[in-house]
């Protein structure tokens, strides 16, 4: 069996996980890759208790779409390296590669919102999910065949009313999965 190795630097130094190879025997990848951000569609913004929870439904909703619909899903976030940090410690303590099938080594991260473009081009990603209308105003025109805008900020859509024809709102992962699977 094939073996993906990921690094992630963690407090007590440095901590080697091995996952098993997520690609699929014959699946031609080059058909359809999801980019997906990480807070706000993933992890939700907002604090329960002491920590922050997945949003309903998530790791199920990407384990099918991955199984289903999508060869290859990539993680594209927009966070400063302390953040990047607790992204991947999240993620790894919930589990999210055995949850969702998703590698750890399909996890990017750019300094500027704007960078997504160049990462979702790089992977040929035919469909964006994002929480930030700006990024998704970004995207536009970029080759993306679908943006969806997940649970938008009010005070951001506002201000960019004029994208918001072009990309679809999605309220929740369920909605995800029956926009994208039909479900």
């Amino acid at each position: 069996m094939k073996t993906e190795r990921f690094f992630v630097k963690v407090k007590s130094g440095f901590c080697v996980l091995l996952f098993s190879n997520s690609i699929k025997e014959g699946f031609n990848m080059a058909d359809q890759t999801l980019g997906v951000d990480i807070g706000g569609v993933i992890i939700n913004r907002t604090l329960k208790g002491d920590s922050y929870p997945p949003l309903p439904d998530v790791f199920e909703v990407l384990k099918n779409l991955r199984e289903k619909k999508f060869g290859n899903i990539i993680l594209v976030s927009h966070a400063d390296s302390d953040l990047r940090m607790k992204m991947l410690d999240w993620l790894l303590r919930q589990d999210f590669h055995r949850k969702t099938g998703i590698s750890f080594l399909n996890i990017h991260f750019s300094r500027k919102r704007s960078e997504k473009v160049a990462i979702c081009r790089k992977y040929k990603v035919t469909h964006f999910i994002d929480d930030r209308t700006e990024v998704l105003g970004h995207l536009l025109g970029s080759g993306i065949k679908s943006l969806y805008l997940f649970q938008g900020r009010q005070d951001e859509m506002k201000s960019n009313m004029h994208i918001l024809p072009f990309i679809k709102q999605v309220a929740s992962w369920q909605e995800i999965a029956k926009e994208l699977l039909g479900e």
